[in-house]
Parts: structure tokens; C-alpha cells; sequence
């Protein structure tokens, strides 16, 4: 077994509660494991590393959510610490305003103002983890939201050091996010080692944090204004945000190719962007008669569950739901005129 993999998930979750699951999550197959016991999660993580990319969930979890889940934002139930993942420019990411190596990478980490706890190299950037002294455990749904908006804040404060250098950071701060595991393999081009860089002797009490924040969470949790005509009310941009329950069950139940859509596994739809994908959603929500809020629910919901960038910015949500209306405006507008006509062909 890999020491490096079982020193790692020993040092983030030796000390949480036994009745407490932690994910092990596989790229290739998109496949979640849970597990209680963190040697047990270290071994089955290096067993997979043979074959597969192999990451952690940042969060603990109340329960094993099964195979083809993960724990959703809304229902985790305490956090060990907090992370940041900085990409470094290279040939395997489509962002040219990185940071150029690792050495700028880890100094961007330094202007934090905070040591992190551990240094993960990733293969092609750097992860980072700063630890609490315990784990802090959720009482309440308020608890959860404050853990959210310390770990939205913390990414943000990570983002605006990153773009005072001319450089971008994604946004990897929700509570569902995985992060990959050292003792493992990034198979994104050639095989790399996923390796611990640094490790320190200290941890943090989350009020530690709070010197080092923003005031404000830009996007995040805010009520802001859409300002297309076609978005009349204010939108909640919440990255744990999740479709309603019933509406979502109901289109699923109505429309198959909704299910395929969600998993991208649409054969049409291969190679295609994450806004490809987005606008589909948007147009199923929308013909539904979805609100906006909750479609914008929704598209969150999906690029969280497939890791990418949540695009916390109002502007992108309303051009998608704009450019959505219009396409659903334009296709009936045909089909009204392609009826009038055969009207008028029958007449004659």
C-alpha cells in the first residue's frame, strides 16, 4: 500500500467520527466508494490507482450515497479543513492565464497568509490543504451554510491573489468537490505521480481564517439582478444549489433523454463543452416552465456534479437562459408560420 496515500487520508480524516463515511471517487468510471475506515479507504484507493485517477471528497458524509452518487452539498455533515486546486499552465489545460510553473504556484499559495497543512502536486498544478485541529461537525443546516460561505470566501480570497497577478483560478470550493489523492496516478496525458510536496506541523481553528477574507462574496450567495429583459426577478447564484425535487423527478419521468443529458451521455453529444450541455438542461427546464432561479438551480447542480468551474457570475446564466427563450421563441414562431401556410395551401 502506498505510505503516501494512507499518510494523506490519515492526516485529513484519522480523526473523524466512526459512524462518518469519507468518498473515494474514480475518474474513468465515475464511480464512488464509501467507506468508515480510513485504511480501508487508502487501500482501495491505491488498488485503483493501477487503472484509474483516484480523488478524495473534501467533506465528510452521513451516509454511503451508493455507487453513482455523490454526497450531495446540502446534506454533508462536516468538513476537516479547507482546500484550494491551482492549476499550472501546460499543455493539458485549456487556460492560457495560469500560473507558468510550480514555484509560482506555491507562491501564490504563500501570499494566502496562512502555512497550508499539506502541499499536493497534482501532476499538472498544485492542491492545497490547510486542516482544522478537529473536525467540525455540523449541528445544523446553519452550521453547513457557514461552512460553505468560509470555504466560497477562502476561494474567492485565492482568487483575487491569482488575479492581481494576471492569473485564474477555478472555482473548486463547493462542499461536493474531490480532489485527487497522492500515492496515485494524474492520467491526463502521460501517467505523473500524484505526490505529497509539503507537509507542516499545523492546523487551524476556522475563525483563524477569517482575518484573511474578503468582506464580500462576489456572486456567491447573493441576491443580484439578471439584466436581460428575458430574466425578470433576482437570482439567488448559490454553489450548493439543487434543482426542486419534484420538478426534477417529474421531467426526468417525462423525457428519457433528460437522464442522458444530466450524465452526459449523450452519444450526439460527444467532446461536447459544459455549456452545450447546459443549455440542453436550460431547454428542458425551460419548455417545463421552470423558473429562472430554478433553472439556474439546476445548471449549478450539473457542473458541480461533474466538476467543473460553477461560473458564479449572473452574466452567464443570463445568456443562457436568454439565448434558450429565443430558440424556443424562434422554433415556434416557424412552426405558427409553417401552420399558416398550410392553412392557407388548404383554402386554396
Amino acid at each position: 500500500m502506498s505510505t503516501e496515500a494512507t499518510a494523506f487520508l490519515g492526516a485529513l480524516f484519522g480523526d473523524k467520527p466512526d459512524s462518518l463515511h469519507l468518498l473515494i471517487w474514480t475518474l474513468q468510471d465515475k464511480r464512488s466508494a464509501w467507506f468508515k475506515d480510513v485504511g480501508k479507504a487508502a487501500a482501495y484507493a491505491v488498488a485503483q490507482a493501477a487503472q484509474k485517477d483516484v480523488y478524495v471528497g473534501v467533506a465528510l458524509s452521513p451516509a454511503d450515497f451508493g455507487p453513482g452518487a455523490r454526497c450531495p452539498a446540502v446534506k454533508v455533515a462536516g468538513m476537516v479543513g479547507l482546500w484550494a486546486d491551482v492549476d499550472i499552465l501546460s499543455p493539458h489545460h485549456k487556460k492560457r492565464n495560469l500560473p507558468p510553473d510550480e514555484r509560482a504556484a506555491l507562491a501564490l499559495l504563500d501570499s494566502l497568509g496562512l502555512a497550508p497543512t499539506l502541499v499536493v502536486h497534482s501532476g499538472h498544478g498544485v492542491q492545497a490543504w490547510w486542516l482544522f485541529k478537529e473536525p467540525w461537525l455540523f449541528e445544523d443546516e446553519a452550521e453547513r451554510e457557514a461552512g460553505a460561505t468560509l470555504a466560497q470566501r477562502w476561494g474567492y480570497t485565492m482568487k483575487a491573489k491569482a488575479a492581481a497577478r494576471g492569473w485564474d483560478v477555478d472555482s473548486t470550493f463547493d462542499l461536493a468537490r474531490v480532489l485527487r489523492v497522492p500515492g496515485t496516478v494524474n492520467r491526463k496525458g502521460d501517467p505523473v505521480p500524484v505526490r505529497i510536496l509539503q507537509q507542516a506541523d499545523v492546523r487551524y481553528n476556522p475563525s483563524d481564517f477569517e482575518p484573511y477574507l474578503p468582506e464580500e462574496v462576489p456572486g456567491a450567495g447573493q441576491r443580484v439582478r439578471l439584466p436581460s429583459k428575458t430574466v425578470g426577478a433576482s437570482i439567488t447564484l448559490n454553489p450548493n444549489a439543487t434543482p426542486p425535487f419534484d420538478k426534477w423527478e417529474a421531467l426526468l419521468e417525462i423525457e428519457p433523454k433528460v437522464r442522458l443529458t444530466w450524465e452526459r451521455k449523450r452519444k450526439e453529444f460527444q467532446d461536447q463543452s459544459a455549456s452545450s450541455y447546459d443549455f440542453a438542461l436550460a431547454n428542458y427546464a425551460v419548455m417545463a416552465g421552470w423558473t429562472d432561479q430554478e433553472i439556474v438551480d439546476l445548471l449549478i447542480a450539473s457542473r458541480r456534479k461533474h466538476g467543473d468551474d460553477l461560473k458564479l457570475r449572473p452574466d452567464y446564466y443570463e445568456r443562457t437562459i436568454a439565448k434558450v427563450r429565443e430558440s424556443l421563441r424562434r422554433a415556434e414562431a416557424e412552426e405558427l408560420l409553417a401552420d399558416t401556410l398550410h392553412a392557407v395551401e388548404k383554402e386554396q
